[in-house]
């Protein structure tokens, strides 16, 4: 009963943001990422930073976050 009462919990807490729109970096980062689509190789996930610029270039910010991706 207790992972039923912290998910149901937790759905209510966000509930009222799912008729929110997207804000500040959301469309880049969720949308336009390149290296999310179905047909780029898996291993850009490990090669780019966040943002999809790959990391040995000098305009990469070396944001690495493999949890979000």
């Amino acid at each position: 009963w207790s992972s039923l009462f912290i998910a149901l919990s937790s759905f209510l807490c966000y509930i009222n943001s799912l008729n929110c729109g997207l804000v500040f970096d959301d469309r880049p980062a969720i949308i336009e990422i390149m290296y999310l689509r179905p047909k780029a190789p898996w291993l850009n996930i490990f090669l780019n930073d966040f943002w999809g610029t790959p990391m040995k270039k000098e305009e990469s910010h070396k944001s690495y976050r493999p949890l979000c991706v």
